[in-house]
C-alpha cells in the first residue's frame, strides 16, 4: 500500500489487493438514447417526404430532428428518473441487490461528490480476477477505473479533494520527472492545496452491506483511508 500524488494533484491510495470500486453517477442520457431518438424523427421525416413526394419536407424534417432530439432526450431522461428514482438511489440500489445475492461480502459505502466508493472488506483480490469483473459489472462500476485497474493492477481510492473544487488551479508540475527549476514550484503548489484541503473531505461513510468479515489488510487500509479521506466528518465534499 502506498500513497501517491496524481498528475492533477491530489492524493491517491494504491494498493496491489484491496478492493476498490468507483461508481459514477449517470446524471445525462446516454447516447444511444440521443441516437434512437434522432433516428426515428429522421425515420418519421422520410415518411413524410415520402408521402409528399417532397425533399423540401425532408430537409425540414432533418434539421428539425438535430434541434430537438437533445430536448427531447433529456425529457426522456427526467422521465425515467421519476420512474426508477435518482442517480443516487439507483446506484444504491444496485449495490444493495449484489450485497442481497452475494452476504458474505463485507461492502463499506462512501459518498463522493458524484457518486459512490465502496471498499470490500472481506478478503483481499487479484486486480484483474473473474470476481472483480463480475463485481465491477453488477454495480456498474466506472469502465474507466475498471481498465485503470487493469493496466495497473492495483486497486486506488483518490484521498484528497480534486484541486479545481477547492479554488486552486490543478498541479501543472504533475509529472515525474520533475526538473530541478520547477521543483519549487510544485512544492509551493503543495502547500497552498494542502492549505485549502482542510475544510473539505474527499468522501464520506454512508452505509455498510453484507457480513461482519474483515480481512486484516482491508482493516488497515480503511483506516489510513478513512483518516485521509475525512469519511467520518461532515465537512463539504470535494
Amino acid at each position: 500500500m502506498i500513497i501517491t500524488r496524481n498528475s492533477y494533484g491530489a492524493l491517491c491510495l494504491n494498493t496491489p489487493d484491496v478492493l476498490f470500486a468507483d461508481i459514477d453517477f449517470v446524471t445525462q442520457p446516454h447516447s444511444s438514447l440521443y441516437f434512437i431518438i434522432f433516428f426515428v424523427l429522421l425515420a418519421s421525416s422520410g415518411l413524410g417526404a415520402f408521402y409528399f413526394s417532397s425533399w423540401f419536407i425532408f430537409g425540414i424534417g432533418f434539421v428539425l430532428s438535430l434541434l430537438v432530439t437533445s430536448l427531447i432526450a433529456k425529457s426522456v431522461f427526467k422521465f425515467q428518473q421519476k420512474l426508477k428514482g435518482t442517480p443516487e438511489q439507483q446506484a444504491l440500489e444496485k449495490i444493495r441487490a449484489f450485497s442481497t445475492h452475494y452476504p458474505t461480502w463485507h461492502l463499506r459505502v462512501y459518498r463522493t461528490p458524484n457518486g459512490y466508493l465502496i471498499l470490500v472488506m472481506h478478503q483481499i483480490f487479484e486486480p484483474r480476477g473473474e470476481q472483480v469483473q463480475s463485481f465491477f459489472k453488477a454495480i456498474y462500476a466506472d469502465p474507466y477505473y475498471d481498465l485503470m485497474c487493469q493496466n495497473q493492477n492495483c486497486f486506488r481510492a483518490r484521498i484528497s479533494p480534486k484541486p479545481w473544487r477547492i479554488g486552486v488551479e490543478r498541479l501543472r508540475q504533475g509529472i515525474w520527472p520533475i526538473s530541478n527549476e520547477r521543483m519549487v514550484d510544485r512544492e509551493n503548489w503543495v502547500r497552498k492545496y494542502e492549505r485549502q484541503s482542510e475544510d473539505y473531505a474527499s468522501c464520506r461513510f454512508v452505509e455498510q452491506f453484507g457480513s461482519q468479515m474483515v480481512h486484516p489488510k482491508a482493516k488497515r487500509v480503511q483506516s489510513i483511508h478513512d483518516q485521509y479521506c475525512k469519511s467520518d466528518s461532515q465537512l463539504d465534499l470535494a
